[in-house]
């Protein structure tokens, strides 16, 4: 598990320094493309794994109400999760402070006018 949050950890970081970068004014475009690639390679492939390896274990081990039930649950948890990544919240108490932080992101992008990122 230390490697999904590691991998997780990776990931926020880097979305978080591509939202920062600006393609147009303030980095070269080569650079931006290779961080772009390289996030898009790492969501690649835990996609990719959680295809292969955690969904038909999830399939092998639940019943079909116990799969329907996830399903809701995450339904639920993506409409009040965070719309922007935050590498440097804890990851103890996330299932308290990811909502409350989604209810910010929402009313922030609000605000400004921003995209939400699904």
């Amino acid at each position: 598990m230390d490697r999904v949050y590691t991998d997780d950890q990776i990931n926020k970081e880097v979305l978080q320094l591509l939202l920062e970068m600006d393609p147009e004014t303030n980095v070269k475009e080569d650079v931006y493309d290779r961080a772009i690639n390289k996030f898009i390679l790492m969501e690649t492939e835990h996609l990719n794994e959680e295809d292969e390896q955690v969904f038909p274990e999830l399939r092998k081990n639940m019943n079909e109400q116990e799969l329907a039930t996830l399903e809701d649950n995450l339904r639920i948890a993506k409409q009040v999760a965070p719309t922007r990544p935050h590498p440097r919240a804890p990851v103890v108490g996330a299932k308290v402070l990811q909502p409350i932080v989604g209810v910010l992101d929402r009313t922030v992008d609000a605000v400004l006018g921003r995209q939400i990122i699904e």
